[in-house]
């Protein structure tokens, strides 16, 4: 699909509902209007991978939306005066061609059709498809050749593009009003087919277009089951539980805690395979927004049905049909989000909870790597790809060093045992957000929040073990990582950063160790005052309200004031475990606590998951 927006950010439920009745696989986007503030997860459907390049002032701007089941990536071959952006899009049969969009400013000089000549020169090594909003009225399209009504230079530039490199151009019916302003151009002849123009979501009218490819969307074939948790039985896991729980008393006498990890675990899951249902990932329903009400959805639907109709007939009379279907449409769409908002604006005095959710799905960026380059050689296959990544994030961490001769002398008091409760370790499991994710292990937060009460004599009993043996079950050491992209080129592992998913019962006990150990460190004045970071009550808010109060007071006084900023790359990464420990020692932990937290950093394993 070729679409003219002109400011997609106030289209972007016209463009949702044109790329829905459409299912293009590649759009060709012009006049954005986009700044880079504005995430692409805030106008772009989420199965498409984004390629955008955005003015740096007002209007224009391009894009490509390339639909995630074809693997595609950036080339460069653009121009930083020219608005236009290349993709490399990779078949399943690993054939390939290349894509590309551009816009031309009807005041524009000739200067960015002569750069177009230079990009549309290195792209010619390849099949490729450009297209794009050429605003070039006086020039004439018969037979996919290129004629000029007036030769100006700028016709007699985009004449020469054409003749050089044997373009065909499919565009022959006018685009905005009498002109063929939006232009279709392919250097292999019987590469693109079936060009129909249908109503746009701008003063522009959009194309729809056919490539001939041996290959077709290539379907998901990554499935999962997915449990059902809001049908669990939750009252018959915590009744099965609470019946079985003399049995694992008994055996606690006589275990250690990787048993007793293992037999909860199996137990657990266990009832969570009886107790709630469970269907095939590839069988749940689309999320929709929250204002496409079933009469949207049917209209959308007969809408899909008007174009597939008017695509193969090309008559007047069922343009004229799909024209009303796209106008009732849009107004139905534009008065029920109308209609949704108000009555957000009202839950907003009452009740939050449905405001920030629907700001929380909007500001979800897709996670996938299309592909990534590794010592030169460009890696597209799943498996292999994870494991670039991971010996990235691997390789980030500081190497092991002994820091075990520092010689001290602690005068801080000696840090209280550490002691667990049944009734505290419920308390932390009903404080779960149910919304987060399962860790390695499997265990669901909504699990362990509905049946905190018959799970908790479980824990307490393997944490009691775990600290006592300073032993801890091999699915705690285990993290399953997600690839995050920070910025710069997708295709450089070192623009990611790992996020770590781990055991959400291993976090519980994290959560009591952290908590006491604050204590003692606050209770003995361990902890600098200005220290904001990771602190509560303070931030990086409360940091600089501080800091500004330190210069105002520095100028009303006529002092100097010099500021020194550091940042420490990868800190998080590189802390050296073996210098954390001493440091521990010399705040005088508990040294239970201590041998515990050592072999929690020690033998720990991680895997790079992607798609899945």
């Amino acid at each position: 699909v070729i679409v003219n927006c002109r400011s997609i950010v106030s289209k972007v439920d016209k463009f949702a509902g044109l790329v829905e009745s459409v299912k293009a696989d590649i759009i060709f986007g012009t006049e954005s209007w986009l700044r880079p503030d504005i995430a692409d997860s805030e106008v772009f459907p989420k199965d498409y991978s984004v390629y955008r390049k955005d003015r740096t002032r007002l209007g224009g701007g391009v894009f490509l939306l390339i639909h995630s089941s074809l693997n595609s990536s950036l080339l460069d071959l653009g121009h930083v005066d020219v608005e236009s952006i290349w993709c490399k899009i990779t078949l399943a049969d690993s054939s390939s061609f290349a894509a590309g969009v551009f816009y031309r400013p009807p005041d524009s000089n000739l200067n960015t059709l002569q750069l177009l000549h230079e990009i549309v020169s290195e792209a010619s090594g390849q099949t490729f498809v450009l297209a794009g909003d050429f605003n070039l009225p006086e020039l004439m399209w018969q037979n996919e050749m290129c004629q000029c009504k007036v030769n100006s230079r700028a016709n007699l530039e985009m004449k020469s593009i054409v003749d050089t490199f044997g373009l065909s151009q499919y565009v022959k019916e006018p685009t905005r009003n009498d002109n063929i302003l939006d232009l279709l151009f392919c250097n292999s002849p019987s590469f693109v087919n079936s060009v129909v123009t249908i109503p746009g979501i701008s003063d522009h009218h959009a194309i729809v277009a056919s490539i001939r490819t041996k290959t077709k969307r290539q379907k998901s074939n990554a499935s999962r089951r997915v449990f059902l948790f809001e049908k669990g039985d939750y009252s018959n896991i915590s009744k099965a539980l609470r019946d079985h729980l003399p049995v694992f008393e008994c055996l606690a006498e006589d275990s250690d805690v990787h048993k007793l990890w293992s037999l909860f675990k199996s137990k657990l899951l266990d009832l969570i395979e009886k107790c709630i249902p469970s269907i095939d990932s590839t069988r749940l329903k689309k999320r929709k927004k929250p204002w496409m009400t079933s009469a949207i959805l049917r209209l959308r639907k007969r809408r899909r049905r008007a174009f597939i109709r008017y695509k193969r007939t090309k008559s007047d009379t069922h343009l004229q049909k799909l024209s009303e279907i796209t106008h009732e449409y849009d107004l139905n769409v534009r008065s029920a989000k109308a209609q949704y908002f108000e009555k957000l604006s009202d839950c907003m005095k009452t009740n939050s909870k449905l405001f920030w959710k629907y700001i929380k799905n909007c500001g979800s960026d897709p996670v996938g790597i299309s592909e990534i380059v590794q010592n030169g050689q460009v890696i597209s296959d799943d498996a292999e790809k994870a494991t670039c990544l991971n010996n990235y994030f691997q390789s980030v961490f500081l190497a092991k060093c002994s820091y075990q001769n520092i010689s001290y002398t602690s005068g801080v008091p000696e840090m209280p045992p550490v002691e667990f409760s049944v009734s505290g370790i419920e308390t932390l499991l009903q404080n779960i957000d149910e919304t987060k994710a399962s860790g390695p292990d499997g265990i669901s937060p909504r699990v362990l929040k509905r049946c905190a009460q018959a799970i908790s004599p479980y824990l307490y009993l393997i944490y009691t073990q775990s600290l006592a043996t300073s032993v801890l079950p091999d699915d705690w050491k285990v993290a399953h990582v997600v690839p995050i992209h920070k910025g710069g080129s997708k295709k450089d592992v070192s623009n990611y950063r790992p996020i770590s998913l781990t055991s959400i019962l291993c976090k519980i006990i994290e959560h009591v160790f952290y908590s006491q150990i604050v204590s003692h460190l606050n209770a003995n004045n361990l902890i600098i005052s200005e220290q904001h970071g990771f602190c509560k009550g303070l931030s990086c808010t409360t940091q600089l309200a501080e800091f500004f109060h330190e210069l105002v007071a520095g100028i009303d006084e006529c002092r100097q004031t010099d500021c020194i900023f550091l940042d420490f790359r990868k800190a998080f990464d590189t802390v050296s475990h073996s210098l954390l420990l001493q440091k521990l020692k010399i705040f005088n932990l508990d040294s239970t606590v201590i041998r515990w937290i050592e072999s929690y950093l020690s033998q720990r394993r991680q895997c790079v998951v992607l798609n899945g």
